[in-house]
């Protein structure tokens, strides 16, 4: 997904044939596939990979990359109201205020 994103966000071209990630549409596409099995990657249980995915899909989103709608969107909105994620959140927001003081 970042290698992707990288390549939209500069406008560079790469070759989808022989880049592992061809280009975002293609990973987009790869990625609404295999939610299409379950609540999350791994089916009904959440996972680290579903953290890393989910926190770079948010990241997408705020570059305005993708479009936060559809199944992705759900995706990730779904991650983000876990009670996990509100804490983790928390302490992050934490850590910062302290480095401003």
């Amino acid at each position: 997904l970042e290698p992707a994103m990288a390549e939209k966000m500069t406008g560079a071209s790469g070759n989808s044939f022989s880049f592992g990630w061809g280009n975002l549409e293609r990973v987009q596409a790869a990625i609404e596939l295999a939610l299409g099995e379950g609540e999350w990657l791994l089916g009904k249980q959440f996972s680290a990979a579903d953290l890393l995915l989910a926190s770079t899909l948010q990241i997408a989103f705020v570059a305005k990359l993708l479009e936060q709608s559809g199944r992705i969107g759900e995706y990730v909105e779904q991650a983000m109201a876990r009670e996990a994620h509100t804490r983790a959140l928390n302490v992050e927001l934490k850590e910062i205020a302290a480095l401003r003081h």
